[in-house]
């Protein structure tokens, strides 16, 4: 036997072990024989029970990983749009109707707050949801000397405290799923509302002939409307979400923006180039980003209900670390404003264009 053949994963990532000896032909061609045979023989011994746990694995996998699509569509037949649009974004903690936010209730005469979730309390409100929180407060009692055990289940009260303590946590962690599962299917809508609101790209889930979700590692397409048999591509859920529409709409609004998006950044080009900001120079470029700027807050920051991404500037940029130049830029943009609009000519004509926008 070739001894410079055996234990070669040992000497693997070690910079102080010698190359691996290059095989020749002669010898993967042995080793593909041997590997053959002890694959023919390890398989004529596999039992039925054995390959059906496999299949089993390999639906469980697949189901999982279009889940997430199999609610939304569930999801979407029995809420209109206006109602799935009321659903809070995933991980939000600002704004009016965010995911993430606190609860009142008494302490000792006391009023205080605990942190919870819009999904976490929307499952406790379904039935599979009801019913472990039953279960966890027949636990609680259980576990409790001085309650009245007269309620909680023989098969509860029945239970040492190790196997109460595992129940509890299969329980929580049943919770944690479902609300995750909730999480990721509405999270996905709001992408797909957010990558096919952009001019150029579409997204969709591959459906079967039956229109089913398919159940696939990737079973989300996303293409160029221009070129949609040239520029494709098929995304997992995870990596799907990773995409940040908003930048890509900056950049043009293109399947390869969208692209970029989830590429490492670049440092800016010192010369001007893509990725940095025309200079302004020119009042022509003043009223242009002024214009830029006013269209942004009246569409994202004051038509926003939720009002999200308004409460995110607040909290990131103006409550953040080094906010002090920007919150001082303000305040001089604002004498700059009012020195503006307070032109007796200026107030004028703003009279009237508002009574052109009141009346259109």
């Amino acid at each position: 036997m070739n001894t410079q053949l055996l234990n070669t994963s040992a000497i693997v990532g070690h910079n102080s072990a010698p190359q691996l000896p290059k095989l020749t032909d002669s010898q993967m061609k042995a080793i593909a024989v041997t590997m053959d045979k002890l694959a023919d023989t390890l398989a004529g011994k596999i039992t039925t029970e054995m390959n059906a746990a496999i299949g089993t694995m390999v639906k469980a996998k697949k189901d999982w990983q279009g889940g997430p699509l199999v609610l939304l569509g569930w999801i979407k037949q029995q809420f209109d749009a206006a109602t799935i649009l009321s659903f809070p974004t995933p991980g939000s903690d600002v704004g009016e109707c965010p995911d993430k936010y606190k609860v009142p209730y008494y302490r000792d005469g006391k009023l205080k707050f605990k942190a919870t979730t819009f999904y976490g309390e929307l499952y406790k409100r379904t039935p599979s949801g009801k019913a472990i929180e039953v279960q966890l407060a027949f636990i609680g009692l259980a576990k409790d000397d001085k309650a009245n055990h007269t309620t909680v289940p023989p098969e509860i009260m029945s239970l040492n405290p190790v196997d109460l303590d595992r129940l509890k946590g299969t329980l929580e962690q049943e919770r944690n799923v479902a609300v995750a599962a909730w999480r990721s299917a509405m999270g996905l809508q709001k992408q797909f509302d957010a990558v096919n609101a952009l001019e150029f790209v579409e997204a969709m889930p591959l459906l079967d002939k039956d229109g089913n979700i398919y159940q696939a590692a990737k079973p989300i397409k996303v293409w160029s409307v221009t070129q949609p048999d040239a520029e494709w591509n098929l995304y997992s859920i995870g990596a799907f979400l990773m995409f940040d529409a908003a930048k890509a709409g900056e950049n043009g609004g293109t399947f390869e923006a969208l692209k970029l998006t989830v590429k490492r950044s670049v440092e800016p080009d010192p010369v001007g180039g893509a990725n940095t900001a025309t200079p302004i120079n020119t009042n022509d470029t003043l009223v242009g980003r002024i214009n830029d700027v006013a269209e942004f807050i009246v569409n994202k920051h004051m038509a926003d209900k939720k009002r999200e991404l308004y409460g995110l500037f607040l909290k990131d940029k103006i409550n953040g670390a080094n906010s002090d130049d920007l919150i001082y830029n303000l305040s001089e943009l604002k004498l700059w404003v009012d020195g503006v609009l307070n032109i007796p000519a200026v107030q004028t004509r703003l009279e009237v264009i508002n009574q052109k926008k009141q009346a259109a």
